[in-house]
């Protein structure tokens, strides 16, 4: 499938080219911000703990019909396949024969979240612990009727992008970086991208908390 977005970029995240000015969201896109979103600590005494902060938590697990799941980039977490295999949590690499073989580690994986789960309270947790992911913000979260296959079907379509001059690029979409720039830059790519799910992303962090927007087609 060849996709062309003048809002790309490569794999060390500059544009390859500037999102055009003045264009209007794509029909029926619905956006939501969320701000002074802060992490999760340790909660040594918290009971329960809190697996996701609670402005996020009817956003990004609303129940049935959706299902939330979390397309993570393993070059930014060390060991992160061991850790979703230890989670109980269902995941599939993004890439896939020679090349998860070979990038597997350092790959993008999706991975179907539960918001009762430890590993979903890594994501969102800060403290000196390793796993604790809060700071790595190591991708974006999509919130669907689809399941995980389906999930994983649409977006592996997305890991190689072209310019506009025909060049082919990898394209890290689950980078949370980069989602400004795609709903900013070509509409119809967006709508393309986003498919009939939601994404939801960190926009930027600062010491009030982080910015979190969503996206996706309306329902």
């Amino acid at each position: 499938m060849q996709e062309h977005w003048s809002g790309a970029q490569d794999m060390t995240g500059r544009p390859l080219a500037e999102p055009r000015a003045g264009r209007e969201r794509p029909p029926g896109l619905l956006r939501r911000k969320i701000d002074a979103v802060r992490p999760l600590d340790a909660q040594f005494h918290a009971a329960p703990k809190l697996c996701v902060p609670e402005p996020l938590a009817a956003l990004l697990f609303p129940g049935a019909p959706f299902t939330t799941y979390a397309i993570l980039d393993a070059a930014k977490v060390a060991n992160l396949p061991e850790m979703i295999g230890t989670s109980g949590l269902p995941h599939r690499c993004l890439f896939s024969g020679a090349a998860e073989e070979t990038l597997g580690a350092v790959a993008p994986w999706v991975v179907g979240l539960a918001a009762d789960n430890a590993f979903t309270r890594c994501l969102f947790s800060r403290s000196d612990a390793p796993w604790h992911l809060w700071d790595a913000a190591p991708g974006i979260f999509v919130v669907s009727q689809a399941d995980l296959d389906s999930v994983w079907s649409h977006f592996r379509k997305f890991t190689r992008v072209q310019d506009e001059a025909g060049r082919w690029f990898y394209f890290r979409f689950w980078d949370p970086a980069v989602w400004d720039g795609i709903l900013d830059g070509d509409e119809g790519f967006a709508a393309r991208l986003l498919g009939p799910h939601q994404v939801v992303f960190r926009s930027r962090a600062t010491a009030d908390g982080a910015t979190f927007k969503a996206a996706g087609a309306a329902t």
